[in-house]
């Protein structure tokens, strides 16, 4: 992993490489990561529960970046309109657990989780 630092814009910048994938974060207002989106594959992606992966309050994550990997850290956070489509509103508090092959995201007050719910979600590992 190299690492390189510049300042622009009064935010401190840092770039990192892993396995030919790079990813940019911003101290500052925002953070982006290159590649992310619905339908990657990289660390960081766009997981849409549908119904295929809802039971009651959660939703399983399928991703090869996190299947099967009980010490990955996982960093998610809702996504009301991803690529301006969907506009499912997530009101609750959400949390991350292992299922023992798999991620899953929940909803922490035990409310049914809704229909086309998006999360923001970015694997790291330790």
């Amino acid at each position: 992993m190299v690492a390189r630092w510049w300042r622009g814009g009064g935010a401190v910048v840092a770039r990192w490489w892993r396995g030919g994938g790079a990813v940019v974060a911003r101290c500052g207002s925002r953070a982006r990561v290159e590649g992310a989106g619905i339908g990657t594959t990289g660390p960081a992606f766009i997981h849409r529960a549908v119904a295929a992966n809802i039971a009651a309050h959660t939703t399983t994550i399928n991703h090869p970046h996190c299947n099967g990997d009980p010490n990955a850290i996982l960093i998610v956070t809702p996504n009301w309109n991803p690529g301006g489509v969907g506009g499912t509103y997530v009101n609750h508090p959400i949390g991350v657990y292992y299922t023992g092959a798999v991620w899953a995201i929940f909803n922490q007050d035990l409310v049914a989780m809704p229909l086309n719910a998006a999360f923001n979600v970015l694997v790291i590992k330790p």
